[in-house]
């Protein structure tokens, strides 16, 4: 069984993603959308055979969202939303929020904790 009935679905879905990412400039949606499309188009492309089925792939997917969001959250915490900065000290078991910050600060690169 196909992810989408037809490509016009898929290219449906899409702009819809990409709309959503244009209008709303809240970072939370964008980065909430953008981790959706990631894995609307991977099981799309799974079920019609462009990509093979990957175990756990449901797993490596939110892996990968969660890598993305402790690296803004080492680097650059001031443009995580508060409920991602709260989970990614959460998950890091406060061990984000230690983290020295003061060589990238001096060079102009990242922010401060929150």
């Amino acid at each position: 069984a196909s992810a989408f009935s037809s490509t016009g679905e898929l290219n449906t879905r899409l702009s819809c993603f990409t709309t959503n990412l244009t209008l709303y400039r809240s970072t939370g949606i964008a980065v909430y959308v953008a981790a959706k499309a990631v894995e609307v188009l991977f099981r799309a492309a799974e079920a019609k055979g462009k990509v093979k089925a990957l175990p756990h792939g449901d797993v490596l997917l939110y892996a990968c969202g969660v890598c993305v969001l402790l690296h803004y959250a080492v680097i650059d915490p001031a443009v995580l939303p508060r409920a991602y900065w709260t989970f990614a000290t959460t998950v890091s078991d406060n061990k984000v929020a230690m983290v020295n910050r003061g060589a990238w600060l001096d060079i102009g690169w990242g922010s401060p904790v929150p």
